[in-house]
């Protein structure tokens, strides 16, 4: 089956997928999108939360549907002599979580089936790394703690069978300023050819008409190369 079939397939199956929201559900839908870049590696997505019977936004039954392009560089060999290889992978997901959320807590376990291109510059005949369309099936879980009044934690966790890869984030964030949250993060993700570690800050503006601003930053380190900046920018709003 030829790439631009297969993402054709998954962009019906999110279209088919949100079309489970009815009109009994009693909550809005969340559109979330962002950025993050370094010298090393880019991720950017845009994605849709839409609850489904019945469900609402962190509490029940939802679908989330993401478009995405990820990049990275790792290096490889070729006749004996590294070469340095650049990976771009455009990729579509979709599937069904339930969530959970109290006065103290919220909680989501998910999976999704997307379809992700990966592309290599310049292709290598021995590289063992993932390459060309690779379906995945990707459980995920999230989760957010209040430790004390106005410091809270939360995690993402996921790996994606396929590409054999993960990501896994965990935060530390401060709410002591009405409509922020301030805070640190640690990054870890990795895949069969690559391996990024990330520390850094965050800050959220929360705004009354239902849009989050955040922008991160820090310092990220590649397998194969020395440390640099990242900085990364993202956006949420319920409609």
């Amino acid at each position: 089956m030829k790439t631009n079939n297969r993402i054709y397939i998954l962009a019906l199956l999110a279209i088919s997928a949100n079309t489970l929201a009815d009109d009994n559900s009693p909550s809005q839908s969340l559109v979330i999108g962002g950025s993050q870049h370094s010298s090393n590696s880019s991720y950017s997505y845009l994605g849709l939360i839409t609850p489904i019977w019945g469900g609402k936004i962190g509490d029940g039954w939802f679908n989330n549907t993401i478009a995405s392009w990820l990049t990275y560089d790792y290096n490889g060999s070729q006749n004996g002599s590294t070469v340095h290889v650049k990976a771009k992978a455009p990729g579509i997901e979709t599937g069904l979580g339930y969530a959970w959320s109290g006065p103290k807590y919220a909680l989501s376990f998910s999976t999704t089936l997307g379809f992700r291109d990966i592309g290599l510059n310049p292709k290598l005949a021995n590289d063992d790394g993932p390459e060309g369309g690779t379906f995945a099936v990707s459980p995920q879980i999230q989760a957010r703690y209040e430790l004390l009044p106005k410091l809270d934690t939360d995690l993402i966790s996921s790996y994606s069978f396929g590409p054999d890869s993960s990501f896994n984030r965990l935060r530390l964030g401060w709410t002591g300023i009405p409509g922020w949250r301030i805070g640190i993060e640690e990054v870890l993700q990795r895949g069969q050819t690559y391996q990024n570690e990330q520390q850094g800050i965050f800050i959220t503006k929360y705004l009354s008409n239902g849009i989050s601003l955040e922008l991160s930053g820090g310092t990220s380190k590649p397998r194969d190369d020395k440390s640099s900046p990242y900085i990364g920018i993202s956006f949420a709003k319920m409609f």
